[in-house]
């Protein structure tokens, strides 16, 4: 029975032990591995990336450590999923994971990896829509870098970067995170444009950010903004009217909250202007914001009564 498994869904248990070589032997027409949320130990074996019929590999979030093996043929491997994050893998990627041309999903974060990516080891990845990276003690090189151009998340938080990568050719992108990084200067313009208008979530703090580029125009599909821990100055940006998280929380603006900019708060959950030096009054705009749940205007120097309609919610 075992030589014919096509699947192996064992997610979301409390599964222990090794992942042994004798698991995998013979298992020829494997198509799926699914380990996921379990606490297996150990190292990954080389047997497991040898499956010659595999297209989805998923061990996040379980105790594996020890360095990754190397796969076996990439260029003619079928693996699509190559999901490995929250664990303790150790050393450098291997060179044959960027010879998977037909993945569509790497996930490495959240290990304890220590490889610099260069910008043409993703380049090959030409199907690529998923690239996880955040947390793994990596490196990215953002010089000369360009990605994927179908790409819908892209999530690179402390990837030691210290610009921003060149992502004007992401028209699908969804999510992009390149928070905690040592990225310094402006917010680029061009950052609102890349998506063409599907961009739902962008993450750009704790960084070394200390303003944004105009002209600029946030795009109405931004459901989530966060800018927090930069030093930011001027004037607040009002954010795009079906947002549901804004945190532009301690940066410098030292200036005064728009009048207006209750108006685009519609939707809007949790928003955090606390320690930003800002002064003038709180406007009474913000009564508009009917479906907050937190607002944080803490650590400034702001003035005047508070809307009382801020206590009739």
């Amino acid at each position: 029975m075992a030589r014919n498994l096509m699947e192996i869904v064992l997610s979301h248990n409390g599964l222990t032990g090794a992942i042994t070589l004798a698991h995998w032997e013979g298992l020829m027409k494997l198509v799926a591995v699914d380990l996921w949320n379990n606490s297996f130990s150990g190292s990954i074996p080389s047997s497991l990336f040898a499956l010659p019929s595999l297209e989805e590999i998923r061990l996040s979030h379980n105790g594996l450590d020890g360095q990754l093996p190397e796969f076996t043929n990439p260029s003619s491997s079928l693996l699509a999923v190559l999901e490995l994050s929250s664990n303790n893998l150790e050393g450098p990627i291997p060179v044959s994971i960027f010879e998977l041309r037909k993945l569509i999903v790497l996930s490495l974060s959240f290990n304890k990896l220590n490889s610099t990516v260069q910008p043409d080891m993703i380049q090959g990845l030409s199907r690529l829509l998923t690239l996880d990276l955040s947390y793994s003690n990596l490196s990215f090189n953002a010089w000369g870098a360009s990605f994927p151009k179908n790409i819908i998340t892209l999530n690179l938080a402390s990837c030691k970067l210290t610009k921003f990568p060149n992502l004007k050719n992401l028209s699908n992108v969804k999510k992009l995170d390149l928070s905690d990084n040592q990225i310094y200067g402006l917010v680029p313009n061009w950052i609102w444009e890349v998506g063409n208008e599907s961009l739902f979530y962008l993450n750009l703090s704790v960084n070394y950010l200390v303003g944004i580029q105009e002209p600029y125009i946030i795009p109405s599909s931004l459901n989530t903004i966060d800018l927090h821990f930069n030093q930011i100055r001027g004037k607040i940006p009002i954010p795009p009217p079906f947002a549901s998280y804004i945190d532009f929380s301690s940066n410098n603006s030292n200036s005064s909250i728009s009048a207006d900019i209750g108006d685009n708060l519609l939707l809007t959950i949790f928003l955090s202007f606390s320690d930003n030096g800002l002064t003038g009054i709180i406007p009474k705009s913000m009564c508009s914001a009917g479906s907050i749940y937190v607002l944080d205007l803490s650590d400034n120097s702001l003035s005047g009564r508070v809307p009382s309609c801020l206590f009739e919610w």
